[in-house]
């Protein structure tokens, strides 16, 4: 929950329209105390949320249902379980204590452990896995083939087509990617599948 964003919505929101265009204040204004309706807003604001802090920290920080609720400082929008509550100035002097303070964070008592890079960890991770795919492009083109060709199969059984691009062979994943790119059906050349294999397989047509 951030206070400051929260008071500056809501200042905006119930201010008459005539008081909004005519006093524009800098924060360093705003901040300084001496501008009262903001000062008294402002105030209203903290008191409501250091109230639900207090309600909260009676609680341990949790709901009926076990759940930790997370507060932010006032001030810096950190959580209020590194404020310093003892100073006379603190906002928090009264509102909770140190010990409901060390309620508002949570440490696991469970231990995991700790592998470091030797035969254990080899055994479980395996380190001859990589992501990474080998791009290979042709050398050379088949005799008779040219980067912009559209190629199918010899074989009547393989109704597979493709494009040669980048010394690639790009497979279309159906006949409307073809419609769609705007190729023409007649520009299809009939390659022996064994040449077609000869060329490095690309990314599929988009």
């Amino acid at each position: 929950m951030n206070i400051h964003s929260t008071l500056m919505k809501d200042l905006h929101l119930k201010l008459p329209n005539q008081i909004r265009l005519k006093y524009a204040y800098t924060q360093e204004e705003l901040d300084s105390g001496n501008v009262e309706f903001y000062t008294n807003f402002r105030g209203k604001l903290r008191g409501e949320y250091l109230e639900r802090v207090q309600n909260f920290a009676e609680q341990n920080f949790r709901d009926e249902n076990n759940v930790l609720y997370s507060f932010e400082d006032i001030l810096t929008g950190d959580g209020i379980e590194g404020v310093e509550i003892d100073p006379p100035s603190s906002l928090y002097k009264g509102i909770l204590t140190k010990e409901q303070q060390l309620k508002q964070s949570s440490i696991s008592k469970t231990e995991v452990d700790l592998y470091t890079q030797d035969v254990l960890l080899d055994k479980i991770v395996d380190r001859g896995f990589t992501e990474l795919k080998d791009i290979i492009f042709a050398e050379e083109l088949p005799s008779g083939i040219e980067n912009g060709d559209l190629l199918s199969s010899s074989d009547p059984d393989d109704t597979k087509k493709y494009l040669i691009e980048n010394n690639q062979r790009r497979l279309f994943p159906d006949l409307s990617s073809i419609f769609a790119s705007g190729y023409d059906f007649s520009r299809f050349k009939t390659v022996d599948i064994k040449t077609i294999k000869k060329i490095p397989e690309g990314e599929m047509v988009d």
